[in-house]
C-alpha cells in the first residue's frame, strides 16, 4: 500500500516572524503525570499506563513541528483479536489527552495519536501477559497550540476502536469501486494540481516570513482552509493513486523539503 502523508505546517511562519522586544519564553516542555494508569476504551482490559513521570516536548522534524511524548504501558491481559487498528497504517488505536491538575483536558489541544510505526510495538504487548514497552505519541503543532500552558500537569490515555469501512451492498460496492477509479484517474490529477499550487504559494510565504515579513501570517491564514481540504482527501488517497501520481506527489513533498533545508541552512 502507498503509504500518503500530506505535510503542512503552519509553526515555521510564526517562528520565522516573531519579532524582537521582551517576551516570556515559549513553554515548549513539560513533566507530566497520568492522573489515572488506568485506560479507557476498548483496550482498558488489556492495557495500563505505567506510574511515574512522562514528558510532553516540542519536537523540530525539518520543517515541521510536532508535540511527542513517550509512555510506558503493560499487558494485564491478553488480547489477541485482528485489529483493524493496528494494521492500518494510521495513528491510534491509543490516544493522550494532555489535561491540568484535575485531569481535564486542555483547551486548544487536540489529543495525541499513538505512532503507526508503533502498531507493532502495541500488538506485542498485547499478545502476552505482563509484557511492557514504550509508545511514542505524536501531534503536529498548528496555530492555536504553539506553546504549552502553565496549567498542564498530568495526562490520560484512551483508546479508539478502529472499524474498517467496507461497502453494505453489491449496489453500493460497485458506487464504490467506480467512484475509486474515476478518482484514481481524474480526480486525483486536479487534487494534485491544488496540492502542488497549495505548495508552492506555502514556499513562497515561509521565505518571506524568514525574511522577517509579518503580512506572511495573516496571507497563510487566508489559505489554511484550503490546506485542511486538501489534507483529508490526500489523508485518503492510499491505493486510489496510481503509479505516476504518487510519484507526483512525492515530488511535490520533496520540493517543500528542499525549500525547508535552504532556509534553515
Amino acid at each position: 500500500m502507498k503509504k500518503v502523508i500530506f505535510l503542512i505546517s503552519t509553526v515555521v511562519l510564526l517562528g520565522a516572524c516573531s519579532g524582537g522586544g521582551s517576551k516570556q519564553p515559549a513553554k515548549l516542555s513539560a513533566e507530566l503525570k497520568p492522573y489515572q494508569i488506568e485506560i479507557k476504551g476498548y483496550l482498558g482490559d488489556y492495557l495500563q499506563v505505567f506510574d511515574g513521570m512522562y514528558k510532553v516536548e516540542s519536537v523540530k522534524d525539518g520543517m515541521l513541528s510536532t508535540w511527542v511524548v513517550k509512555i510506558k504501558v503493560n499487558s494485564i491481559q491478553t488480547y489477541l483479536e485482528d485489529d483493524y487498528g493496528l494494521q492500518d497504517g494510521n495513528g491510534g488505536p491509543l490516544m493522550i489527552d494532555l489535561c491540568d491538575e484535575q485531569g481535564m483536558p486542555l483547551n486548544g489541544f487536540e489529543a495525541l495519536r499513538s505512532e503507526y510505526t508503533e502498531d507493532v510495538k502495541i500488538e506485542e504487548v498485547l499478545k502476552y501477559l505482563g509484557s511492557e514497552d514504550w509508545i511514542m505519541f505524536r501531534k503536529y503543532q498548528d496555530l492555536y497550540s504553539k506553546t504549552l500552558p502553565d496549567n498542564i500537569s498530568t495526562f490520560s490515555v484512551y483508546s479508539e476502536k478502529i472499524e474498517k469501512r467496507e461497502t453494505s451492498s453489491s449496489t453500493t460496492s460497485t458506487k464504490a469501486k467506480t467512484t475509486s477509479s474515476t478518482t484514481g484517474s481524474g480526480d486525483w490529477d486536479a487534487i494534485l494540481d491544488d496540492y502542488e499550487d497549495y505548495m508552492d504559494k506555502y514556499i513562497k510565504l515561509i521565505k518571506k516570513a524568514n525574511e522577517g515579513d509579518v503580512s506572511a501570517v495573516s496571507e497563510y491564514i487566508s489559505i489554511y482552509q484550503k490546506a485542511a481540504t486538501l489534507s483529508e482527501k490526500l489523508s485518503n488517497a492510499n491505493d486510489d493513486l496510481t503509479t505516476a501520481q504518487y510519484t507526483r506527489f512525492m515530488e511535490i513533498q520533496s520540493k517543500m523539503l528542499q525549500a525547508a533545508s535552504e532556509i534553515s541552512n
